[in-house]
Protein backbone atom coordinates (compact mmCIF):
# COMPACT_ATOMS: atom_id res chain seq x y z
CA UNK A 1 0.00 0.00 0.00
CA UNK A 2 1.43 3.20 -0.79
CA UNK A 3 1.20 6.02 1.11
CA UNK A 4 2.39 9.84 0.73
CA UNK A 5 5.08 11.51 2.38
CA UNK A 6 2.91 13.96 4.36
CA UNK A 7 0.67 10.76 5.63
CA UNK A 8 4.54 9.00 6.64
CA UNK A 9 5.29 12.36 8.48
CA UNK A 10 1.81 12.61 9.93
CA UNK A 11 2.02 8.97 11.36
CA UNK A 12 5.59 9.51 12.87
CA UNK A 13 4.65 12.53 14.69
CA UNK A 14 1.82 10.63 15.75
CA UNK A 15 4.20 7.41 17.20
CA UNK A 16 6.45 9.92 18.55
CA UNK A 17 3.48 11.95 20.48
CA UNK A 18 2.32 8.49 22.15
CA UNK A 19 5.98 7.65 23.41
CA UNK A 20 6.23 10.98 24.77
CA UNK A 21 3.27 11.05 26.43
CA UNK A 22 3.96 7.22 27.90
CA UNK A 23 7.45 7.93 29.03
CA UNK A 24 6.11 11.17 31.31
CA UNK A 25 2.99 9.38 32.46
CA UNK A 26 5.26 6.34 33.43
CA UNK A 27 8.58 8.22 34.73
CA UNK A 28 9.55 7.82 38.34
CA UNK A 29 12.66 7.68 40.76
CA UNK A 30 13.83 4.76 41.88
CA UNK A 31 15.57 4.05 45.27
CA UNK A 32 18.39 2.62 44.03
CA UNK A 33 19.39 5.87 42.02
CA UNK A 34 19.17 8.13 44.98
CA UNK A 35 23.09 7.34 45.67
CA UNK A 36 23.87 8.51 42.26
CA UNK A 37 21.62 12.28 43.16
CA UNK A 38 23.09 12.53 46.25
CA UNK A 39 26.44 12.64 45.25
CA UNK A 40 25.70 14.67 42.37
CA UNK A 41 24.41 17.23 44.85
CA UNK A 42 27.68 17.15 46.79
CA UNK A 43 29.90 17.33 43.84
CA UNK A 44 28.21 20.43 42.76
CA UNK A 45 28.35 21.78 46.29
CA UNK A 46 31.86 21.17 46.32
CA UNK A 47 32.06 18.42 48.69
CA UNK A 48 33.00 15.54 46.33
CA UNK A 49 31.16 12.85 44.03
CA UNK A 50 30.51 10.96 47.17
CA UNK A 51 26.93 10.40 49.27
CA UNK A 52 28.35 11.22 52.89
CA UNK A 53 30.62 13.98 52.87
CA UNK A 54 34.33 12.40 53.52
CA UNK A 55 32.96 9.21 53.32
CA UNK A 56 35.63 8.18 49.97
CA UNK A 57 33.25 5.62 48.28
CA UNK A 58 32.05 5.55 44.99
CA UNK A 59 28.33 4.73 45.28
CA UNK A 60 27.38 4.22 41.65
CA UNK A 61 29.28 2.44 38.75
CA UNK A 62 27.60 4.78 36.09
CA UNK A 63 30.23 7.91 36.14
CA UNK A 64 29.29 9.53 32.59
CA UNK A 65 25.29 9.44 33.90
CA UNK A 66 26.35 10.77 37.12
CA UNK A 67 28.97 14.08 35.37
CA UNK A 68 25.19 14.61 33.46
CA UNK A 69 23.19 14.44 36.65
CA UNK A 70 25.28 16.77 38.05
CA UNK A 71 25.63 19.40 35.40
CA UNK A 72 21.92 19.07 35.16
CA UNK A 73 21.53 20.25 38.85
CA UNK A 74 24.20 22.86 38.48
CA UNK A 75 21.60 24.53 35.63
CA UNK A 76 18.44 23.22 37.76
CA UNK A 77 19.13 23.41 41.31
CA UNK A 78 17.42 20.38 41.78
CA UNK A 79 18.88 16.59 41.29
CA UNK A 80 14.91 15.44 40.51
CA UNK A 81 14.14 17.93 38.09
CA UNK A 82 17.75 17.37 35.88
CA UNK A 83 17.11 13.55 36.38
CA UNK A 84 13.45 13.69 34.88
CA UNK A 85 14.66 16.18 32.04
CA UNK A 86 17.88 14.22 31.02
CA UNK A 87 15.52 10.99 31.40
CA UNK A 88 13.24 12.07 28.94
CA UNK A 89 14.92 13.76 26.69
CA UNK A 90 17.34 11.20 26.20
CA UNK A 91 14.39 8.59 25.47
CA UNK A 92 12.89 10.66 23.22
CA UNK A 93 15.52 11.50 21.19
CA UNK A 94 16.84 7.07 21.27
CA UNK A 95 12.64 6.31 19.67
CA UNK A 96 13.48 9.66 17.37
CA UNK A 97 16.86 8.13 15.92
CA UNK A 98 15.48 4.55 15.40
CA UNK A 99 12.32 5.44 13.62
CA UNK A 100 13.51 8.84 11.85
CA UNK A 101 17.22 7.86 11.04
CA UNK A 102 17.86 3.80 11.37
CA UNK A 103 14.94 2.67 9.87
CA UNK A 104 15.21 1.21 6.55
CA UNK A 105 11.61 2.23 5.98
CA UNK A 106 8.47 3.59 6.96
CA UNK A 107 6.63 0.54 8.00
CA UNK A 108 9.88 -1.17 9.56
CA UNK A 109 10.69 2.53 11.58
CA UNK A 110 6.91 2.16 13.03
CA UNK A 111 7.37 -1.54 13.92
CA UNK A 112 10.60 -0.78 15.72
CA UNK A 113 9.09 2.09 17.48
CA UNK A 114 5.80 0.19 18.25
CA UNK A 115 8.08 -2.39 19.87
CA UNK A 116 9.85 0.19 22.72
CA UNK A 117 6.44 1.94 23.29
CA UNK A 118 5.00 -1.15 24.03
CA UNK A 119 7.87 -2.78 25.93
CA UNK A 120 7.61 -2.99 29.75
CA UNK A 121 11.33 -3.23 30.55
CA UNK A 122 11.87 -0.05 27.81
CA UNK A 123 9.11 2.05 29.28
CA UNK A 124 9.91 0.86 33.04
CA UNK A 125 13.85 2.05 32.33
CA UNK A 126 13.28 5.01 29.99
CA UNK A 127 13.63 6.63 33.44
CA UNK A 128 13.73 5.55 36.67
CA UNK A 129 16.93 7.60 37.57
CA UNK A 130 19.04 4.66 36.34
CA UNK A 131 21.48 5.30 33.73
CA UNK A 132 19.76 2.85 30.68
CA UNK A 133 18.22 6.34 29.17
CA UNK A 134 22.18 7.76 28.42
CA UNK A 135 22.84 3.79 27.39
CA UNK A 136 20.04 3.68 25.08
CA UNK A 137 21.08 6.63 23.79
CA UNK A 138 24.72 6.22 22.94
CA UNK A 139 24.00 2.63 21.40
CA UNK A 140 21.43 4.03 19.10
CA UNK A 141 23.66 6.92 18.33
CA UNK A 142 26.55 4.81 17.89
CA UNK A 143 24.69 2.24 15.40
CA UNK A 144 23.21 5.36 13.63
CA UNK A 145 26.97 6.54 12.96
CA UNK A 146 28.08 3.09 12.23
CA UNK A 147 25.71 2.38 9.90
CA UNK A 148 26.30 5.64 8.06
CA UNK A 149 29.59 5.24 7.74
CA UNK A 150 29.41 1.96 6.00
CA UNK A 151 28.23 4.63 2.79
CA UNK A 152 30.10 7.23 4.15
CA UNK A 153 33.71 7.98 2.75
CA UNK A 154 33.91 10.80 5.15
CA UNK A 155 37.09 10.10 8.00
CA UNK A 156 34.75 11.45 10.89
CA UNK A 157 31.53 9.28 11.07
CA UNK A 158 33.11 5.86 11.98
CA UNK A 159 35.02 7.69 14.98
CA UNK A 160 31.89 9.23 16.42
CA UNK A 161 30.28 5.36 15.73
CA UNK A 162 33.23 3.73 18.14
CA UNK A 163 33.82 6.77 20.75
CA UNK A 164 29.99 7.00 21.30
CA UNK A 165 30.25 2.83 21.58
CA UNK A 166 33.11 2.93 23.67
CA UNK A 167 31.07 5.52 26.18
CA UNK A 168 28.81 3.09 26.70
CA UNK A 169 31.21 1.53 29.03
CA UNK A 170 31.10 4.79 31.58
CA UNK A 171 27.25 3.89 31.76
CA UNK A 172 27.54 0.61 33.14
CA UNK A 173 30.78 -1.81 32.27
CA UNK A 174 29.21 -4.98 31.25
CA UNK A 175 27.12 -3.02 28.53
CA UNK A 176 30.52 -2.85 26.47
CA UNK A 177 29.85 -6.55 25.68
CA UNK A 178 25.92 -6.06 23.77
CA UNK A 179 28.16 -3.25 21.95
CA UNK A 180 31.73 -4.98 21.30
CA UNK A 181 31.07 -7.22 17.85
CA UNK A 182 29.28 -3.90 16.09
CA UNK A 183 31.98 -1.88 17.41
CA UNK A 184 34.53 -3.91 16.89
CA UNK A 185 33.24 -4.39 12.42
CA UNK A 186 33.08 -0.45 12.20
CA UNK A 187 36.39 -0.06 13.52
CA UNK A 188 37.32 -3.46 10.50
CA UNK A 189 35.52 -1.24 7.81
CA UNK A 190 36.34 1.90 8.21
CA UNK A 191 40.13 1.04 8.50
CA UNK A 192 42.42 2.75 6.82
CA UNK A 193 46.33 2.69 7.59
CA UNK A 194 47.92 1.95 11.62
CA UNK A 195 48.42 5.30 12.80
CA UNK A 196 44.79 6.34 12.06
CA UNK A 197 43.29 3.18 13.37
CA UNK A 198 45.12 3.48 16.74
CA UNK A 199 43.86 7.30 16.87
CA UNK A 200 40.23 6.06 17.17
CA UNK A 201 41.00 3.41 19.80
CA UNK A 202 43.09 5.83 22.08
CA UNK A 203 39.82 8.32 21.75
CA UNK A 204 37.56 5.62 22.63
CA UNK A 205 39.50 4.29 25.32
CA UNK A 206 41.08 7.43 27.02
CA UNK A 207 37.37 9.14 28.91
CA UNK A 208 37.39 5.27 30.60
CA UNK A 209 40.93 5.29 31.45
CA UNK A 210 40.83 8.84 32.98
CA UNK A 211 38.05 7.83 34.94
CA UNK A 212 39.80 4.60 36.20
CA UNK A 213 42.92 6.98 37.07
CA UNK A 214 40.98 9.45 38.82
CA UNK A 215 38.53 6.75 40.76
CA UNK A 216 41.89 4.60 42.33
CA UNK A 217 43.82 7.95 43.15
CA UNK A 218 40.42 9.55 45.09
CA UNK A 219 38.16 6.53 46.28
CA UNK A 220 40.85 4.17 46.31
CA UNK A 221 39.90 1.52 44.18
CA UNK A 222 40.05 1.90 40.15
CA UNK A 223 37.02 -0.59 39.88
CA UNK A 224 33.38 0.06 42.60
CA UNK A 225 32.90 -3.01 44.62
CA UNK A 226 29.85 -3.78 42.89
CA UNK A 227 31.74 -3.97 39.59
CA UNK A 228 34.43 -5.69 40.73
CA UNK A 229 32.33 -8.57 42.36
CA UNK A 230 31.31 -9.78 38.75
CA UNK A 231 35.09 -9.26 37.14
CA UNK A 232 37.03 -11.81 39.38
CA UNK A 233 37.60 -14.11 36.93
CA UNK A 234 35.64 -17.11 38.63
CA UNK A 235 32.85 -19.41 37.01
CA UNK A 236 29.37 -19.27 37.03
CA UNK A 237 27.93 -20.97 39.77
CA UNK A 238 24.96 -23.27 38.85
CA UNK A 239 22.97 -20.87 41.51
CA UNK A 240 24.13 -18.06 39.53
CA UNK A 241 22.90 -19.68 35.95
CA UNK A 242 19.75 -21.11 37.63
CA UNK A 243 18.62 -17.64 39.15
CA UNK A 244 19.74 -15.95 35.49
CA UNK A 245 17.43 -18.25 34.02
CA UNK A 246 14.34 -17.93 36.48
CA UNK A 247 15.38 -13.76 35.78
CA UNK A 248 14.75 -14.37 31.88
CA UNK A 249 11.14 -16.29 32.62
CA UNK A 250 10.02 -13.54 34.86
CA UNK A 251 11.04 -11.13 31.95
CA UNK A 252 8.79 -13.32 29.61
CA UNK A 253 6.19 -13.88 32.20
CA UNK A 254 5.48 -10.07 32.79
CA UNK A 255 6.88 -8.62 29.80
CA UNK A 256 6.27 -11.11 26.79
CA UNK A 257 7.02 -9.04 24.40
CA UNK A 258 10.38 -7.77 25.31
CA UNK A 259 12.07 -11.48 24.78
CA UNK A 260 10.02 -12.64 22.23
CA UNK A 261 11.44 -9.48 20.26
CA UNK A 262 14.73 -10.42 20.99
CA UNK A 263 14.62 -13.96 20.16
CA UNK A 264 12.81 -13.28 16.65
CA UNK A 265 15.63 -10.09 16.19
CA UNK A 266 18.38 -13.11 16.74
CA UNK A 267 17.07 -15.68 14.33
CA UNK A 268 15.87 -12.83 11.91
CA UNK A 269 19.51 -12.11 12.08
CA UNK A 270 21.00 -14.91 10.59
CA UNK A 271 19.59 -14.58 7.18
CA UNK A 272 20.31 -10.72 6.73
CA UNK A 273 23.66 -8.33 6.69
CA UNK A 274 26.87 -8.93 8.47
CA UNK A 275 26.16 -5.65 10.83
CA UNK A 276 22.55 -7.05 11.78
CA UNK A 277 24.69 -10.52 12.61
CA UNK A 278 26.92 -8.18 14.98
CA UNK A 279 24.29 -6.80 16.97
CA UNK A 280 22.43 -10.19 17.34
CA UNK A 281 25.96 -11.33 18.37
CA UNK A 282 26.08 -8.31 20.91
CA UNK A 283 22.93 -9.41 22.46
CA UNK A 284 23.91 -13.22 22.62
CA UNK A 285 26.57 -12.13 24.74
CA UNK A 286 25.08 -9.57 27.00
CA UNK A 287 22.21 -12.13 27.19
CA UNK A 288 24.78 -15.09 28.33
CA UNK A 289 26.30 -12.45 30.43
CA UNK A 290 23.11 -11.84 32.38
CA UNK A 291 22.28 -15.61 33.06
CA UNK A 292 25.85 -15.91 34.43
CA UNK A 293 25.98 -13.44 37.18
CA UNK A 294 22.37 -14.31 38.14
CA UNK A 295 20.24 -11.55 36.29
CA UNK A 296 19.45 -8.81 38.23
CA UNK A 297 16.90 -8.02 41.19
CA UNK A 298 15.08 -5.41 38.89
CA UNK A 299 12.74 -6.98 37.24
CA UNK A 300 13.69 -6.49 32.93
CA UNK A 301 16.57 -3.92 34.06
CA UNK A 302 18.49 -6.01 32.22
CA UNK A 303 16.73 -6.77 28.95
CA UNK A 304 16.35 -2.82 27.49
CA UNK A 305 19.85 -2.81 25.86
CA UNK A 306 19.29 -6.38 23.95
CA UNK A 307 15.60 -5.25 23.23
CA UNK A 308 16.81 -1.73 21.66
CA UNK A 309 19.41 -3.62 19.58
CA UNK A 310 16.83 -6.00 18.89
CA UNK A 311 14.14 -3.11 17.45
CA UNK A 312 17.42 -2.27 15.03
CA UNK A 313 17.63 -5.13 13.76
CA UNK A 314 13.74 -5.31 12.88
CA UNK A 315 14.15 -1.73 10.94
CA UNK A 316 16.76 -2.90 9.14
CA UNK A 317 15.71 -6.19 8.28
CA UNK A 318 13.68 -5.10 4.92
CA UNK A 319 11.00 -7.97 5.37
CA UNK A 320 8.00 -8.62 2.64
CA UNK A 321 4.76 -7.23 3.54
CA UNK A 322 3.58 -10.54 4.85
CA UNK A 323 6.22 -10.73 6.94
CA UNK A 324 5.79 -6.52 8.29
CA UNK A 325 2.65 -7.90 8.81
CA UNK A 326 3.35 -11.10 11.33
CA UNK A 327 5.30 -8.90 13.19
CA UNK A 328 2.77 -6.17 13.91
CA UNK A 329 0.57 -9.25 14.60
CA UNK A 330 2.71 -10.42 17.24
CA UNK A 331 3.55 -6.88 18.37
CA UNK A 332 -0.43 -6.12 19.38
CA UNK A 333 -0.98 -9.52 20.68
CA UNK A 334 1.96 -9.57 22.83
CA UNK A 335 1.88 -5.97 23.71
CA UNK A 336 -1.44 -5.88 24.76
CA UNK A 337 -0.99 -8.49 27.23
CA UNK A 338 1.09 -6.03 29.55
CA UNK A 339 -0.33 -3.04 28.01
CA UNK A 340 -1.99 -2.68 31.80
CA UNK A 341 1.37 -1.96 32.90
CA UNK A 342 2.87 0.05 30.06
CA UNK A 343 0.27 2.40 28.35
CA UNK A 344 -2.45 2.01 30.08
CA UNK A 345 -0.81 2.08 33.71
CA UNK A 346 -3.09 4.53 36.10
CA UNK A 347 -1.40 6.89 38.38
CA UNK A 348 -2.10 4.22 41.15
CA UNK A 349 -0.02 1.38 39.43
CA UNK A 350 1.43 -1.10 41.64
CA UNK A 351 2.95 -4.11 41.51
CA UNK A 352 5.93 -4.71 44.02
CA UNK A 353 5.40 -7.93 44.88
CA UNK A 354 9.49 -9.95 44.94
CA UNK A 355 9.11 -13.26 43.53
CA UNK A 356 12.43 -15.30 42.92
CA UNK A 357 14.08 -12.57 44.26
CA UNK A 358 12.74 -10.17 41.33
CA UNK A 359 10.57 -7.21 42.16
CA UNK A 360 8.81 -5.06 39.40
CA UNK A 361 10.58 -1.67 41.30
CA UNK A 362 8.22 0.69 38.86
CA UNK A 363 5.51 -1.14 40.66
CA UNK A 364 6.88 -0.93 44.13
CA UNK A 365 7.82 2.76 44.27
CA UNK A 366 5.65 4.72 41.53
CA UNK A 367 3.11 5.50 43.64
CA UNK A 368 5.00 7.60 45.60
CA UNK A 369 7.62 8.78 43.68
CA UNK A 370 5.58 8.90 40.00
CA UNK A 371 6.04 12.16 38.47
CA UNK A 372 2.80 11.94 37.72
CA UNK A 373 1.38 11.52 41.02
CA UNK A 374 4.13 14.26 42.47
CA UNK A 375 3.00 17.24 43.97
CA UNK A 376 4.95 20.22 44.22
CA UNK A 377 6.90 18.88 47.39
CA UNK A 378 7.77 15.43 46.19
CA UNK A 379 10.54 16.01 44.16
CA UNK A 380 12.00 18.89 46.26
CA UNK A 381 15.35 18.20 47.86
CA UNK A 382 15.79 17.37 51.12
CA UNK A 383 17.79 19.86 53.32
CA UNK A 384 20.12 17.31 54.60
CA UNK A 385 21.48 16.61 50.60
CA UNK A 386 23.46 20.02 51.30
CA UNK A 387 26.43 19.59 52.72
CA UNK A 388 27.04 21.98 55.66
Amino acid sequence: MEISERDKTTAHVALLAITLAAILRTAWISDASINTLRSAVNFVHGAGPVVHVNDRVQSFIHPLWFLLIAAGTLVTRNAFAATFILSIVLSFATVWILIGRVASSFWAGMLAGTILLLSKAYLDYSSSGLETPLAHFLLILGVMLGLESFDSDSDCIAPGSIIALASIYLCRPSLLLAVLPFGILVLWRSYKTPRQTAIVVALAIVPALCWTIFSRLYYREAIPAQVFAHLQGNPPRIEDVRQGIVYLLDSLSVDPLTLTIVSLAILLSLQRSVELKALAAGSSLYLIYVVSVGGDSMSGHLMTIPLLASAVIVSRSDLSAVGNAGIAAMIAVLGAISAPTTIFAGPKYAAGEVVHGIRDERGASYVHQGLANSIRSTFMQPEEWTPR
